[in-house]
């Protein structure tokens, strides 16, 4: 098309006012799956919880919402848990039945990683 510009470099994009890790179904040096922070405290999926997040910052999180249960946005939820299992401390994960039905019979099941959400006390 004549006359028209297209950008096409991801790096001009504005800055967004909250961390975020990119949208990508595979983790390498240059990219990671799918998390968004908001106030460092909501975790909008958890492609990227413990993998690019500090332990303080992980601390910080009171819940995270999951929209699906495709693993590069649930993959740190067995990884977050354990560390704050480890903390003494716990979050609330909010999605539909059909996602944490998903995690707890093939992540969460005492065979892959702990049963986490049945030792809340």
């Amino acid at each position: 098309m004549k006359g028209r510009k297209h950008r096409t470099d991801r790096r001009e994009r504005p800055k967004v006012g909250y961390p975020y890790f990119s949208a990508h179904s595979s983790d390498s040096l240059e990219t990671c799956s799918s998390t968004f922070i908001i106030d460092n405290t909501l975790a909008v999926e958890a492609g990227a919880l413990a993998s690019r997040l500090s332990m303080g910052e992980q601390k910080a999180i009171d819940a995270v919402i999951l929209t699906t249960s495709h693993m590069d946005h649930i993959k740190d939820i067995p990884a977050i848990a354990l560390n704050f299992y480890r903390a003494g401390g716990c979050f609330d994960v909010y999605s539909t039945p059909e996602v944490c039905d998903i995690i707890q019979i093939h992540l969460l099941n005492n065979v892959v990683f702990p049963e986490f959400h049945k030792n809340t006390g």
